[in-house]
């Protein structure tokens, strides 16, 4: 009598209930909708404007910078690093050459921070002829194996385009086109670039012939023809699909793809070559195309569009972000100056799952 039960099923104290009571509150016990351990947030790296979206994460850096890797953070990370372009010269000149391309993956281990130089576009020629400037060097600096996208050659007039990443563009009188010390780009945008990046060389023009295209990282420039035809810059490459966050057109805008336009996401297009006088040449009123992309229908790559035969003249700039070349300047008057070239950028890819 009196005795409590010592069966399977022993008494629950008031000390028992507090007890389970907070069991339950942190951990969601008791088969709710939120049952079980709350999951922790996804471990991301800082730096840049980032774009999340569904597990995927890019960091987009159009100016020099880091990225910082938390302690947890311990994935494969996938790179694009462009240098920035060159600039057209001025007066009948060459468009100038495309940043070089680099991309490939690496391991990342936090805490970790990687330092980010991005490149300069190289100016435009200056009144009355001068040639172009070369884009200057983006560099995504891992510890120990710095990965360096040299900058576009210079377009110019009256003689050869400058080595670059990709060659800048000869113009008229006659001129060769500049080596691209990239390897050509083998049509595969997953693959990884070889260390010298992926670009290619400037359009060479005949005497007589008008500018032609700086290289891009994806195609050779078209060289100058005579009677005064310009020459189209070179193609740039599209970035692989999972930089293709069309649901989010402000990034796409922020990274210098063609705002709002799903499916481009070009970069590294050449200058175009600019136009010869309309006289004694009528057909030499348009400058030439800056690179883009073997789809007429989806131009972009950020180059310039090489000076007209009559205004305007001046090349346009590449730009900002894509490290497309700037465009030839068009003949006559002050404002025959050529495009400034767009400067480079650093974009990084990790998955936020597994």
């Amino acid at each position: 009598m009196g005795a409590r039960s010592t069966g399977s099923h022993p008494t629950t104290t008031k000390a028992d209930g507090h007890l389970i009571e907070y069991f339950r509150n942190a951990f969601s016990v008791g088969g709710g909708a939120n049952s079980g351990p709350t999951e922790p947030p996804p471990v991301k790296a800082t730096g840049g404007t980032r774009s999340d979206y569904g597990d995927n994460t890019i960091h987009q850096l159009k100016a020099t910078g880091s990225l910082v890797f938390p302690d947890q953070f311990n994935k494969d990370v996938f790179y694009v690093v462009v240098g920035g372009g060159g600039g057209g010269g001025a007066d009948i000149s060459g468009g100038g050459g495309a940043g070089a391309w680099r991309q490939g993956t690496i391991p990342v281990t936090g805490p970790v921070t990687i330092p980010v130089s991005i490149g300069a576009g190289g100016a435009g020629g200056a009144y009355p002829s001068d040639p172009g400037a070369a884009g200057g060097n983006t560099t995504f600096a891992v510890p120990g194996t710095p990965i360096v996208a040299p900058g576009g050659g210079y377009g110019r007039r009256g003689g050869d385009g400058g080595p670059g990443g990709s060659g800048g563009a000869a113009g008229e009188p006659s001129g060769s086109g500049g080596n691209g010390t990239g390897d050509p780009y083998p049509g595969d945008n997953t693959a990884s670039s070889p260390s010298n990046g992926w670009g290619h060389n400037g359009g060479g023009s005949p005497s007589g012939g008008a500018g032609a295209g700086g290289g891009g990282a994806g195609s050779a420039g078209v060289a100058g023809a005579n009677p005064g035809v310009t020459g189209k810059g070179g193609d740039g490459i599209q970035l692989r699909p999972e930089f293709h966050n069309s649901s989010h057109p402000e990034t796409i805008g922020a990274a210098g793809f063609a705002a709002g336009t799903p499916g481009n996401f070009f970069l590294a297009g050449g200058g175009g070559g600019g136009a010869y006088p309309l006289e004694p040449h009528p057909a030499a009123e348009e400058g030439g195309g800056g690179g883009g992309n073997p789809t007429p229908e989806t131009p972009g790559a950020g180059a310039g569009h090489g000076g007209a035969g009559s205004n305007p003249h001046a090349g346009g700039d590449g730009t900002a972000g894509t490290g497309g070349g700037g465009g030839g300047g068009g003949p006559t008057t002050p404002t025959r100056v050529g495009g400034d070239g767009g400067a480079g950028v650093v974009l990084v890819y990790y998955t936020t799952i597994g």
